[in-house]
């Protein structure tokens, strides 16, 4: 069983809302999670069974937990993890979003062990992300004392803020990329237009590493671009300008071959579809209309004079509408789009569309 965080956003308040670092962080490990555990734990990523899947236990850690959240603004997750050996183990992640030093990180993820432990009675592997791009130190441990009684309790400690841009681009792992995205949030909080080039340029960059050519490497590309559109959000008016600058960028043929079905679409991706479909629907249709009207003028134009040149006119716009329609259906197939949704954009019938799909294929 895996649970995936969805990231529900409103189109009207894309621009506007923050980003949810909650949901996009654990929608994103749930989706790359052997990824996730080859970047931040490879000394233990070659003892997980791959092979399976990771169970996402969601619902028990808010059980666990479900105090300690209230008005919190981190993420955590708790993953049962099948081993090579045949054992299953736990993983506890916590990210700190909020971004500032924290006194009581250390007892939250003693606290966070113990209660997970208490529960399931099996290994856990710890680790605190931290995305805050303050030179403070982070403790990786906790301590307690008390007249004899000792506690030490060590966990794994990742800050963003420890590494450069420059080295995490020389990893091929996608969540380089996405602590990339992470920092440049904290970078450009208050300058839209700045966010802006750092978005942009991330993307490029992204699309540069990921093919869409490769499923893999195209489900990575999806994933960090959803995330990365959500973390770095921009005004209405930017938005459209990165998609005008990301369309040129890859190339309206490229385009087409980025679709897939598999995974949610970018709200900036998602755009890039939506105007190239009308756009393509708007030149066949003008195609189409030319065309038909050419066609009833010479018609006209036979029949003589006058009246025959007003029904041929009238003649020539109605073919010119069927003209329009079957140029439009022939762009709509060459895009690979379905009969019925042929069907549905332009009117006409399945037949025509077979014979039209009989005809490309030719």
């Amino acid at each position: 069983m895996i649970v995936t965080e969805t990231v529900h956003e409103e189109k009207s308040s894309y621009s506007i809302s923050p980003p949810n670092y909650d949901a996009l962080w654990k929608k994103l490990i749930s989706e790359l999670f052997k990824e996730f555990m080859q970047f931040f734990a490879p000394d233990l990523y070659d003892d997980i069974d791959f092979t399976q899947k990771p169970d996402f236990l969601q619902q028990e850690l808010h059980k666990l937990i479900i105090k300690e959240r209230e008005g919190t603004n981190y993420t955590d997750q708790i993953v049962k993890i099948p081993m090579q050996s045949g054992e299953d183990k736990w993983v506890l992640i916590h990210i700190e979003v909020e971004g500032k030093p924290s006194e009581i990180l250390p007892k939250r993820m003693f606290r966070y062990f113990y209660r997970i432990y208490d529960k399931f009675d099996h290994e856990i592997y710890a680790i605190a992300l931290i995305t805050s791009d303050t030179e403070s130190s982070y403790p990786d441990n906790f301590h307690y004392s008390f007249h004899g009684t000792k506690i030490e309790y060590t966990y794994n400690v990742y800050k963003f803020n420890d590494h450069a841009k420059e080295e995490l681009e020389q990893s091929s792992n996608p969540f380089a990329a996405a602590i990339i995205a992470a920092k440049k949030a904290n970078e450009s909080k208050e300058d839209a237009k700045v966010r802006l080039s750092f978005k942009r340029e991330l993307m490029k960059q992204v699309l540069r590493r990921f093919s869409y050519k490769d499923e893999q490497s195209n489900y990575y590309l999806h994933a960090l671009f959803y995330f990365i559109d959500y973390l770095l959000k921009v005004p209405h008016d930017l938005q459209t300008t990165l998609r005008d600058d990301l369309t040129e960028y890859i190339g309206k043929e490229d385009v087409h071959q980025m679709k897939t079905n598999e995974m949610e679409v970018s709200p900036t991706l998602a755009g890039i579809f939506e105007d190239l479909e009308k756009m393509a629907i708007e030149k066949g249709l003008e195609k189409g209309m030319e065309e038909g009207i050419e066609k009833g003028i010479e018609e006209g134009m036979e029949k003589g004079m006058e009246k025959g040149m007003e029904k041929g006119i009238e003649k020539g716009k109605a073919e010119g509408s069927k003209e329009a329609k079957l140029s439009i259906a022939r762009n709509l197939l060459h895009e690979e789009f379905s009969n019925e949704k042929v069907i549905e954009l332009t009117g006409l019938q399945n037949d025509e569309i077979e014979t039209l799909r009989e005809t490309l294929d030719n």
